[in-house]
């Protein structure tokens, strides 16, 4: 599975490269709201509120069509309750999203398209305590996702507004207590600087 995400990334890259007219870079950060489906949270409450930060590119192929690619250093994960305790688990990645874009009016954009994210680190902390590795009861070390947002453009300043929600369908887990499949889920709010 990796070699097919790996390859499918690299044929992407190469095929955007050699077609885009024009290519800028910047910067972006801002906030994540996720969680864990299937781990036992299930209000809104349960959803981590944490960040992102990393570089961006954008291919430009016309006026209307280009292809945005970043690699992103994000803190994801979950807080619930087992048994009246509180947990929360924390999940660090190095997300890189490859989204077609189309410009639908003016400087607003949809886009869409696969992101794969490598973890670094995983942690559980319980009631406020402090957090213990749980790298051991990951059983991945690559989380794929389908994800789709909306951007605006600022060319006048080089700013950028971007909403991205991303939906997991790789199995974190091998764990008994979690009867089902549990896949991330994610929404990104991202304000950038394009250089």
């Amino acid at each position: 599975m990796k070699k097919l995400l790996v390859s499918f990334a690299v044929f992407f890259c190469v095929s955007i490269i050699a077609t885009a007219q024009e290519f800028s870079y910047g910067l972006l950060g801002g906030v994540n709201i996720s969680k864990i489906n299937n781990v036992g949270g299930g209000e809104l409450e349960d959803n981590a509120v944490s960040f992102h930060a990393g570089l961006n590119g954008l291919f430009t192929f016309d006026d209307r069509w280009s292809a945005e690619t970043s690699i992103l250093y994000s803190r994801e994960g979950e807080t619930f309750e087992i048994g009246n305790t509180e947990s929360e688990i924390n999940l660090d990645f190095i997300n890189i999203p490859l989204h077609v874009r189309y410009r639908v009016w003016n400087n607003l954009t949809v886009h869409a398209g696969p992101q794969v994210g490598f973890l670094l680190n995983a942690t559980q902390s319980v009631a406020g305590g402090n957090e213990v590795d749980i790298d051991d009861e990951v059983t991945v070390d690559s989380n794929l996702s389908v994800s789709l947002g909306l951007g605006y453009d600022f060319p006048e300043l080089g700013l950028f507004l971007k909403a991205n929600f991303a939906e997991g369908v790789t199995d974190l887990f091998d764990n008994e207590e979690f009867k089902n499949d549990e896949y991330t889920r994610l929404v990104r709010f991202s304000v950038g600087y394009r250089f």
